[in-house]
């Protein structure tokens, strides 16, 4: 009896297969640490077929250790790292390169003299909703296609594909015969015009990829052919409820009306809102993107990333070492300390929404001989809420409903009840946690689950939402105002850096 849908979560830093009931319940969860590699400053690379060995290595450990076969699956759903760019040879199913990460600067430059031309950087911005950075797919790609000799070669013969990492693992789990994406994962690539919902030909010109070497691009609950019999013991398994991690998460919150907020903290910290079914440009730096495409309709949403979140708390216990477990992070910032005026501007890969300084530094502003190792971790965790708040203020300014959102928040930094009450009292927004500890795969569950007709529409998905925790902001007005103008100060800091480092190659 099929009673089990599995999902597949591929993330940045590691992979993870998580087996859902048909109540939305987790029944086990598998997971593998993916290396990255960095060839030079500002370059994160990692190998595609690692990424594919340990997602279906963890498909197969998960079904093992739960006691579950292969024919009980009603379906399987894809979550993934956006913007990754992997790019391979049709005839062979061989990458030509290692997966470009989204983190990945090296295209900094070309972006660069590409924003000169504000005529070019409107009609982007216009078309796909986002600023010319090189944190999306199509500069990836046409490096690719500028520097790897094997993939002129291989474009010369009409066989190179070109795919985030769901188009990648579908195309493996389908043996070659899918090659796919879904309009969450298109609405990143700087190439898809996501108004008129089609790889666009001036784009793709830009970028120098034609239309043969991109996937496919279907509604994220379609079905999106089936697994390949031989990877599961001859039964007959869908795929159905492909969507990029942060969407996944919005609809893990079933953020699907118009004005609903998340925040999701992982490597990065990424902030969507919905903002429902009419394209429309921010004012405040954000980016436009489609939030959701299911149920045959389209949704849009703003988005803002802080793209260092999780990596600066690593950095801190793994880097220079000043705590030896993340639960020490809480520790220090409740820790009563005497005023220090230190701040920390995380950002090791640039700034995101609403600066956009591709190239800013992590920036420590205010130490002194009295500042102490505990002064530097409660700086850490406070710089990331600082920027986060940045982001509320952008989305709260270009926000025009008449209900004041709650935002929910998820992932690694939503277990520490330290930032979530600093998150709250900076934004004065009432901050949401739900009880499921895997949102992100949770939204991918649901768009899996109303592919496969497990669940009936999306009124069956608020049912399965549950909050457990709600901080409400209480921080007297003149201390957040005093934070917040050492904040202003240090991130002036971390922007004047950027722009005297914008001319040198990093």
């Amino acid at each position: 009896m099929k009673k089990y849908i599995l999902i597949m979560d591929s993330g940045t830093t590691s992979v993870r297969s998580v087996i859902f009931d048909k109540k939305g319940k987790i029944v086990n969860i598998s997971q593998k640490e993916i290396n990255a590699v960095y060839p030079n400053v500002g370059w994160v690379e990692q190998n595609p077929m690692e990424i594919l060995a340990s997602q279906l290595g963890t498909m197969q450990e998960v079904l093992v250790k739960s006691n579950i076969k292969y024919e009980e699956l009603i379906s399987i759903g894809i979550t993934n790292q956006r913007e990754t760019v992997v790019a391979w040879d049709k005839a062979t199913g061989s990458p030509v390169y290692n997966a470009i990460v989204w983190q990945d600067r090296r295209t900094n430059n070309y972006c660069k003299k590409l924003n000169e031309n504000k005529k070019l950087a409107d009609s982007i911005r216009h078309k796909t909703g986002l600023v010319i950075d090189s944190y999306f797919s199509g500069t990836k790609m046409k490096w690719i296609l500028d520097n790897v000799p094997a993939a002129k070669t291989i474009n010369a013969k009409g066989n190179l594909l070109f795919g985030t990492i769901d188009t990648w693992l579908i195309w493996n789990l389908t043996n070659k015969s899918v090659f796919a994406t879904d309009y969450t994962n298109a609405s990143r690539t700087l190439i898809f015009d996501i108004q008129k919902l089609k790889w666009d030909d001036e784009l793709m010109k830009l970028f120098g990829v034609s239309k043969k070497s991109l996937p496919e691009v279907k509604y994220s609950d379609d079905l999106f052919g089936n697994v390949d019999p031989s990877l599961t013991n001859g039964a007959i398994i869908p795929i159905t409820g492909v969507v990029g991690d942060q969407q996944s998460s919005l609809f893990g919150h079933y953020g699907v009306h118009d004005g609903d907020f998340k925040a999701t903290f992982g490597t990065g910290t990424f902030m969507l809102q919905n903002i429902g079914e009419k394209f429309r440009l921010s004012n405040k730096g954000l980016i436009t993107t489609i939030g959701i495409g299911a149920n045959g309709k389209i949704s849009y949403a703003l988005e803002g990333s802080v793209f260092t979140s999780g990596t600066v708390l690593k950095w801190i216990r793994d880097g220079i070492r000043i705590i030896h477990e993340y639960e020490q992070v809480d520790y220090y910032a409740l820790k009563k300390m005497e005023e220090n005026n230190i701040y920390f501007v995380p950002s090791f890969n640039g700034l995101g929404a609403p600066y956009w300084k591709s190239y800013a530094k992590g920036t420590l502003v205010g130490i002194d001989a009295n500042t102490k190792r505990g002064h530097i971790v409660k700086a850490t965790i406070d710089g990331i809420g600082y920027q986060l708040n940045d982001l509320v203020h952008a989305f709260m300014s270009d926000y025009h409903g008449k209900r004041k959102p709650l935002l929910n928040v998820d992932g690694g930094l939503a277990n520490s009840k330290y930032f979530l009450q600093f998150l709250s009292d900076l934004s004065k927004l009432d901050v949401q946690k739900q009880d499921s500890v895997e949102i992100t795969a949770q939204g991918a569950f649901f768009l899996s689950a109303l592919g496969s007709k497990t669940l009936a529409n999306f009124k069956a998905i608020d049912k399965l939402v549950k909050v457990v925790d709600v901080k409400k902001h209480s921080m007297p007005e003149d201390r957040r105002k005093k934070l917040l103008s050492g904040w202003e100060k240090a991130i002036k800091v971390a922007v004047l850096y950027a722009e005297l480092n914008s001319d040198t190659h990093n």
